[in-house]
């Protein structure tokens, strides 16, 4: 199909499938090329994979949740040995893991919180995503359909939780990773792991590291007089929401995510006034292009799987360049909307 990413930019978009025979595999592509003469297209990217191993049986939905996995059950004995060690029970954690148990490859996932899903849960009562429900999407097992399309931190949270448990994965809660030693000769990592029962030690042969982009380490600068201050001063890790607060003035340092969330909930429990504090400029997009274009190739009838290669497909430096120019030609169609935002103040 030709895909309209602006009036000035669109290209040919197509995949493809093949086999290959070292090792033996089913194999799938894209390929995307432009317009360089009327009469003639030029090859642009070209992006392949694997998605099946001939002779590797993996197992389905109902045959995970059916079969356990090797190394034993998470409310069993600390295993001592693993060909594979997670570290993290997140998104990304919980996806290899079911991956890796489909596989029937042993494996142990291990996480400091208190539940599966705290990365989240824990967070502040208003926090929601800001991307759709349709691009995240887990193997196996997808959202329920009740869920919004931007999904409170809480529903993601409980998702998490009875995603570990339908699919029988094994993940460690309450285990938080220490160390890990190389051994060059054995080819092997030997790993602490801090528990309620004591410090337990797990040898394995990879680790993966699902620990997450963000930081949830606050920075707190140094604010010279700050005792003076006889209001309460908190970040927005240490947040809950602004019930406390009803009827006087709110003043919120940054203008990302986090602030807008939290602007909002004062709002909606009665501030008198609220304040956002803007160092530099912010990158905004309406919700209506969020769930639009931008995410078009995740929808209904396109499986997920099918999806995620279309958008891995793309080059970063090139994804980069396009979203810029994608940006600009959004704020160019939503005019009326971000010259209201600039005219109360918000640098965009």
């Amino acid at each position: 199909k030709i895909v309209e990413f602006s009036e000035k930019t669109h290209w040919l978009d197509t995949g493809f499938v093949f086999e290959i025979e070292e090792p033996k595999a089913s194999c799938m592509g894209s390929l995307r090329a432009v317009r360089v003469a009327e009469d003639r297209w030029k090859l642009w990217t070209v992006y392949t994979v694997i998605f099946a191993l001939d002779g590797v049986e993996t197992l389905d939905e109902q045959k995970m949740k059916e079969k356990p996995i090797a190394n034993g059950a998470p409310d069993g004995n600390f295993p001592e040995q693993t060909d594979i060690l997670v570290i993290g029970a997140g998104q990304s954690g919980l996806c290899l893991s079911a991956l890796l148990k489909s596989f029937q490859i042993p494996h142990v996932v291990v996480d400091g919180n208190q539940k599966c899903g705290d990365s989240w849960g824990t967070r502040y009562e208003a926090c929601k995503l800001h991307t759709p429900k349709k691009i995240g999407h887990m193997p196996f097992l997808r959202y329920p359909e009740n869920y919004p399309v931007f999904i409170t931190a809480q529903q993601l949270s409980d998702h998490y939780e009875s995603y570990r448990k339908s699919l029988g994965l094994p993940v460690y809660m309450q285990s938080r990773w220490e160390e890990g030693k190389w051994d060059e000769d054995r080819k092997e990592w030997t790993n602490k792991i801090k528990r309620k029962d004591g410090v337990k030690t797990i040898v394995a042969k990879h680790i993966v590291m699902c620990t997450g982009v963000g930081n949830t380490d606050p920075y707190e600068p140094e604010i010279p007089e700050r005792e003076k201050f006889k209001g309460d001063i908190v970040h927005s890790v240490k947040y809950w929401n602004a019930e406390p607060w009803k009827g006087k003035r709110g003043l919120i340092i940054g203008a990302a995510n986090s602030a807008h969330d939290i602007a909002m909930d004062m709002v909606r429990f009665g501030l008198s006034s609220v304040v956002l504090y803007q160092r530099n400029t912010s990158c905004m997009i309406t919700c209506e292009e969020a769930i639009g274009k931008h995410y078009e190739h995740y929808n209904d009838f396109t499986p997920i799987e099918i999806s995620d290669q279309m958008s891995e497909s793309l080059p970063p430096s090139i994804g980069r360049i396009l979203l810029n120019g994608w940006i600009k030609f959004s704020a160019e169609q939503n005019k009326e909307f971000y010259d209201s935002m600039k005219a109360k103040g918000m640098m965009i």
